[in-house]
This record gives structure tokens, sequence and C-alpha cells, in this order.
């Protein structure tokens, strides 16, 4: 006979219809009526108690449904709870709390993508339903003690991964559950995205904004995961409101937030300054700067002087982090080393700042160095075509700046650095 996995945890709880029965069972809360019902094994629970598994012998009555929570705002699980004639799948959401089994204040839902149902937890309901699916006469429902359920017909306008418009209509059948957006459950499949890889910048996230590839257009996805908005002209550089937040049309973005201001901006590091401050693969691409203000602080300026506060907090944010950069890339490092081409670094330079023989043959090798009696001249580590990863490698520059007497966090004090900085 074959097995059915069940398992709870990490906020998910596995949920089952049993048509017999005509009853609902949560994996977490009633498990070991499961397996007395339908046989199997209770193998796992963790230490905590928080998580678990099992596996019982698939009954053929019975339905898995998904869930959602109603503790967290989006978390959501879809299962085929019924498949019609034509080969429609009607997917089933059953509400739950985590660790705290199926919440009863809260409606069953139902959807086919085109409808949305909100059901009572009536498992004889909902098994009617399925049966008679796209059926809501009275008398489907009036011997169960309900009325004939509210229908809404919706109509929206939607975009795809490559911004071509949609109109789509859908419906809400609602037997008298309020506070729940029924667009969390429409199968959108086609149109239902997390925003993709390479707009991963912060801004973007903020707005939940994503660009399409190789067209001067902006999505909005909305808190669904479906495409909403359209733009031709890219948010960062239009005055409006996107998202919440509104735009000066320079970088910067503002929204109240709850008794401050929140101003944000962010900008191409590249793009910054004429790239004074980006050190390519070294950085990340974009910088950002955010400030909280009172609002009457906020209000009482201009937008320049707005402005002029975010932009010199970005400055000194780009400034920061080109300094530890050329630390960590080595920049510094590499310049001191061409001051020095003449000087021999030997295997007993690398001993003396404490690094182990076999560390040090083990480095050499990796990075193809020789060294005769003598050593190896900085010249000739210069010249090896490994000396980027050298540079990087923090061993290795302890032996440098020791062999040099260079106290290592003078480097960023030099008169060449503060030149470029200023």
């Amino acid at each position: 006979m074959k097995k059915l996995q069940l398992g709870f945890g990490g906020g998910v709880d596995d949920i089952l219809l049993s048509l017999k029965q005509k009853r609902f069972f949560s994996y977490e809360k009633n498990r070991e009526e499961v397996h007395e019902l339908f046989g199997g094994k209770d193998y796992y629970t963790s230490r905590s108690g928080d998580s678990g598994s099992g596996w019982i012998n698939e009954p053929n009555d019975h339905i898995q449904f998904g869930i959602y929570r109603t503790d967290a705002r989006d978390q959501q699980y879809k299962k085929v709870v019924h498949v019609l004639e034509n080969g429609k799948e009607i997917f089933g959401y059953m509400p739950i709390i985590s660790h705290g089994g199926m919440d009863r204040e809260e409606p069953i839902v139902l959807t086919d993508g085109t409808m949305v149902v909100f059901l009572p937890h009536d498992p004889e309901l909902v098994i009617k339903t399925l049966v008679n699916w796209g059926c809501w006469k009275n008398n489907l429902y009036e011997d169960r003690g309900y009325n004939i359920p509210k229908v809404s017909v919706i109509e929206d306008t939607l975009y795809d991964l490559n911004g071509k418009k949609k109109e789509i209509k859908w419906a809400l059948i609602n037997f008298g559950f309020y506070g729940l957006r029924a667009t969390r459950f429409i199968d959108l499949r086609q149109y239902r995205h997390q925003i993709p890889d390479g707009n991963d910048n912060i801004l973007m996230k903020k707005l939940s904004i994503f660009k399409v590839p190789e067209k001067e257009v902006w999505l909005h996805s909305n808190r669904d995961g479906v495409f909403d908005e359209k733009y031709e002209n890219d948010p960062r550089k239009t005055k409006g409101i996107f998202s919440g937040w509104e735009s000066l049309g320079n970088g910067i973005f503002f929204k109240r937030k709850n008794s401050q201001i929140e101003c944000f901006i962010e900008t191409k590091r590249s793009e910054y300054a004429n790239g004074k401050w980006w050190i390519e693969n070294e950085l990340s691409e974009w910088i950002d700067f955010e400030q909280n203000f009172s609002v009457i602080e906020f209000f009482s300026k201009t937008e320049e002087k707005i402005s002029e506060i975010l932009h010199e907090g970005l400055r000194k944010k780009a400034q920061q982090d080109y300094l530890y950069a050329r630390k960590r890339a080595g920049l510094d490092l590499l310049r001191i080393m061409k001051e020095h081409p003449e000087t021999y670094i030997c295997i007993q330079d690398s001993l003396d700042t404490g690094n182990c023989l076999p560390g040090t043959e083990s480095f050499m090798n990796e990075m193809n160095i020789k060294v005769n009696e003598t050593g190896i001249k900085i010249q000739s580590l210069l010249e090896n075509v490994n000396i980027s990863k050298m540079i990087k490698n923090f061993n290795f520059q302890k032996v440098i700046y020791m062999k040099l007497n260079i106290n290592e966090m003078m480097v960023d004090e030099s008169e060449e650095m503060k030149e470029k900085l200023d």
C-alpha cells in the first residue's frame, strides 16, 4: 500500500479531509487519532516539539488540503483538492495558526483561478461545493442552514514579465467572511512572480518594482506577487508616488512612518560622483543611505535642504565603503609593494608573522611562487599572474606589512588617499 508522508513545523501543518468521516484533521494536533484511523507511524518529533514527521497508509477517501497562515501575512501553500471533468484544477486552503492548529475564525478557501470561495468550517458544505462547483442555487445550501452566498465580480488589469497587459475577470463567492484578501488565492500562475534576480537593489525591494529586461519598462509587484502597475520611466528619476513612497525625482524617496518621516536615497556607485568611489567586483553595485526626520523637521525644510542632507550622508558612506574595499581588495598593499620592488621576501618572513610552514608552502604552491636561497623580490611577486589573489589573502598581507615595517592601520591615512577622497 502506498505511504503518505505527513509532517508539521516551520509554520506548516499537513491537513487531511476524510470524506467518509466528513472531518478535517490537523497532523500536528490530531497525530494520535490520525495514526489510529489510518495506521502508519509517527517516527520523528523534535526536542522542542515544534516539528515532527510521520507516514500513514494512504487512505482512498482522503483529500490533502493546502494551508494559509492567519498569523503570518502571506505564507501559504496550495494543494489540488478536486479536478473537474474539463481538467480544471481546484485548489484548497485551510487557515492555520503556527502550532495552533486550524483557525476556525477564518474561512476555508477554494479557488480555480477565476472564482475564489470563502467557506465556513463545515466539511459537508466543502464537499458539496466541490461536487457542485460553479452552481450556487439556494437548495444546495438551505439544508445546511446557509443562504445563497454573496457573489462579487471583480475586473483587474495585470501585466506579464514582458509588460504585456491583460484584462481579467474573476468572482468572489463569500459566505459572510470579511478582512481576508481574496487576491491571495487567485491562481494566476502565468502572472504571479517574485521579483526576479537582477532587480535586487534595496530601492526596488522597497517599492516592489521590477525592470523588464532590455526594455525601458518598470512593473510594480503587489503584495500577492502580481504585476498590477506599469511605468514607462524609471521611478528613481520620476516625481510621484510609488507603493506608498513619494519620489522627489532625484533618487530620494520618503514616506510617513508612525511619528516620523523615513527618507531613503539609492544610486549606482559607478554613476555617483563620476565613479570616484567605485571599485568594480569589490563593492555592491548600488549604494543607499537612510535617515529619519520628525514630521515638523522634515516639512519645515526645503526639498533642496533634504537632498543636501541625504547626499552628504551618502557621500560619507561611499567614502567609508571605498576605504574598506581598498583594504579588502589589497589595493593599498599593491601600491606599497610597487614602492618597494627590490625588497626580498623569504619563507622565514612568513614564519615570523605566525604563519605555519605547511600553510606557507601550500600558499606558495597554489600561487606558483618560486624562491631561491635569498627569497623572492617583490617585483617578481607583482609580475606573478596570481598577484590579485595574493593581495586579498590576509596572511600574505601580514607578511608584506611586517617585512616593510609598515603599520597597516596607517594606510587609510595616506596623503594619496586623503587627496582622492577630498
